[in-house]
């Protein structure tokens, strides 16, 4: 068995407990998140491929919620340079001290059109 395997693992850990401090802060987050997304090329408001807009009154635009499993799947939805990328830029932004995975095995990719856990807000229940 190799060494270099599910490299991913401890470094995933330490993210999803990076945010959970994001807690009481999702607003926080998000502007990371679109941050991120903007500088490694992965958002536009015009384009809607890659699944990083709400629905806001019949109107596509940034999320203003945002869960951490959907923020979790962002790094799911993309190749793995791209997770790469994307680690490395949270990593600098939350000054997080942790290595860049070598590898994502057994991670499968996630389909960015099931990606975000909650609704749309257009579509959302008062206590979704």
């Amino acid at each position: 068995m190799e060494d270099n395997i599910f490299t991913w693992v401890p470094i995933y850990n330490k993210i999803a407990n990076k945010v959970l401090e994001f807690k009481n802060n999702r607003s926080e987050l998000l502007r990371i998140m679109y941050e991120i997304l903007e500088e490694i090329g992965k958002f536009s408001e015009s384009d809607e491929k890659n699944c990083n807009l709400d629905k806001i009154n019949g109107v596509r635009g940034k999320y203003t919620d945002f869960d951490p499993f959907s923020f979790m799947n962002r790094l799911d939805i993309y190749a793995n340079e791209t997770r790469k990328e994307f680690i490395r830029k949270f990593q600098e932004k939350t000054n997080m001290p942790i290595e860049i995975p070598s590898d994502f095995a057994g991670i499968p990719s996630v389909n960015p059109q099931n990606s975000c856990f909650l609704c749309f807000t257009d579509d959302r229940e008062a206590n979704d």
